[in-house]
């Protein structure tokens, strides 16, 4: 980000013990790697790492580390970017992050890190209803009408399956299906993911 505010520090500046001027990191995430940006005593914006982009990509020692995006923030609100929800579970760290643009919740993406591996669950409001996407894994349409909540099943090409599979794990989320039966319509904001991840982790 070069420009003549930022430029000027690479550390952080306190003041009564409070931060000032520069980056300081977010305390407020498991997983994240988050910086405030203060000046004059003012949060302008963060910064962070973006999980999903850094899951997709080749394992390199910068992927999880390397900065590449920002929260705006208007009068200390947030305008676009993440806010994240950080959760004590018993079986690993969780964050939820709900995605923000224009002030408005546009989604939220759970991180869930456990003994065996990660698995980033994505929930992006759909007419009717959400679809539930597990990164390298499968997908659910959930969808909400008078006759009740009807499930779509998806594999990882995207093809309709008749019924959940679980012959392969690695392939298969559990998890994303015990939310998408525990989901209810206009229902979901981060207390609500919340109850569900210690529920289930």
């Amino acid at each position: 980000m070069p420009n003549s505010t930022t430029d000027t520090y690479l550390i952080g500046d306190m003041k009564n013990g409070k931060p000032f001027n520069g980056f300081f990191i977010y305390p407020r995430t498991n997983i994240w790697l988050i910086f405030d940006f203060y000046l004059n005593g003012k949060r302008l914006f963060q910064v962070y790492n973006d999980l999903l982009t850094a899951s997709m990509v080749e394992d390199t020692e910068t992927s999880f580390t390397a900065i590449s995006n920002k929260n705006i923030f208007v009068n200390d609100r947030l305008k676009s970017g993440i806010e994240v929800t950080p959760v004590r579970v018993k079986k690993g760290i969780v964050d939820i992050a709900r995605n923000v643009n224009n002030f408005r919740t546009t989604g939220f993406i759970l991180t869930l890190f456990d003994n065996r591996s990660p698995e980033y669950i994505e929930i992006r409001p759909i007419a009717h209803g959400y679809e539930l996407i597990s990164t390298d894994k499968n997908t659910i349409e959930v969808t909400y009408h008078a006759s009740g909540k009807k499930l779509v099943f998806r594999d990882l090409e995207g093809r309709v399956l008749t019924k959940s599979k679980r012959f392969n794990s690695d392939h298969y989320s559990i998890t994303l299906e015990k939310l998408a039966y525990t989901l209810k319509y206009r229902l979901v904001d981060a207390e609500s993911l919340e109850r569900f991840v210690k529920e289930q982790w």
